[in-house]
């Protein structure tokens, strides 16, 4: 029962990680990409997601064609920490992300 608790909650903090990602990639694509290139689209909040999810999916690929030439790190492969870091993520580093992206976008 304690692994399928943490397989839910690894499932839903990555949930929460692509759609706060989404969003911050979608202000950040406003903010930057649709000012400079005349051409660029706008990318709302659902494209936002699924250009994320590529992203994602391309780096977690390259993540593990690196990761099975290193010695394996025991802490490392466990879902929960897994699960933590992806939670981190989505609460830390996306709004520290768009916090910067905002002001840096102010002295454009």
């Amino acid at each position: 029962m304690k692994a399928f608790g943490t397989l839910t909650f690894a499932f839903l903090a990555a949930c929460l990680q692509t759609l706060v990602g989404g969003f911050v990639l979608s202000k950040l694509w406003a903010w930057f990409i649709v000012p400079k290139f005349t051409g660029a689209p706008s990318l709302g909040y659902v494209d936002a997601v699924g250009v994320g999810l590529v992203v994602h999916t391309l780096l977690a690929s390259l993540f593990v064609a690196v990761s099975t030439r290193q010695p394996s790190n025991p802490d490392n492969d466990k879902p929960l920490a897994l699960a933590v870091r992806s939670l981190v993520m989505a609460l830390l580093g996306y709004p520290f992300a768009l916090l910067s992206g905002y002001l840096w976008s102010l002295f454009l």
